[in-house]
């Protein structure tokens, strides 16, 4: 007459498939998530601490009154700090200068290196004209809406976090035109 109910956990113990884990992972499309999930490290969140920053969240708000354009952060603020150090050779020896982190930053969006004339001096660098490489007559802009001429680099080597490179970097110009 009737039969008993089949134990289906008990049947699916008694069934071998020989499937290796690829061919599983073609048979099974969440198969492979549900692997893809346990085999992946979740990294915990720690508590809602704030991270500190290197810079003061605090800035001054411009003066509501003015309409000119004027940068709510400071130069500092906006650049970078970082470990630079400088190599040339003088007396046939090589300095290697650590510059301070105040003096040296980085700055996002800079797309050129300036060099001030006390650097040179330090560092004993010989300064060349831009006209020897056919640039005479180059200006840059201030963002204090200025125009500086540039007239002069120099050549030496400029290394930070232990990658060194060969670097040309424009002296600071002495002189602004409006």
């Amino acid at each position: 007459m009737g039969e008993a109910p089949i134990d289906y956990v008990e049947f699916a113990k008694r069934i071998n498939f020989p499937v290796n884990l690829l061919e599983f992972w073609q048979i099974s499309p969440d198969g492979t998530k549900e692997f893809r999930r346990l085999s992946t490290r979740v990294n915990k969140k720690k508590s809602s601490k704030k991270a500190t920053s290197p810079f003061s969240s605090s800035v001054s708000n411009a003066d509501p009154g003015n309409n000119s354009y004027t940068s709510l952060m400071s130069v500092e603020q906006k650049a970078f700090r970082i470990p630079v150090f400088a190599r040339a050779i003088v007396n046939e020896k090589f300095l290697r200068v650590a510059l301070p982190k105040h003096i040296s930053r980085a700055d996002q969006g800079s797309e050129m290196n300036v060099i001030s004339h006390g650097l040179v001096k330090a560092l004993k660098l010989e300064k060349q004209g831009l006209e020897t490489r056919g640039f005479s007559g180059l200006i840059m802009n201030t963002a204090d809406g200025g125009v500086s001429e540039l007239s002069h680099f120099v050549s030496f080597e400029i290394g930070v976090f232990g990658i060194w490179r060969k670097i040309e970097t424009f002296t600071r110009p002495t002189q602004r035109k409006k």
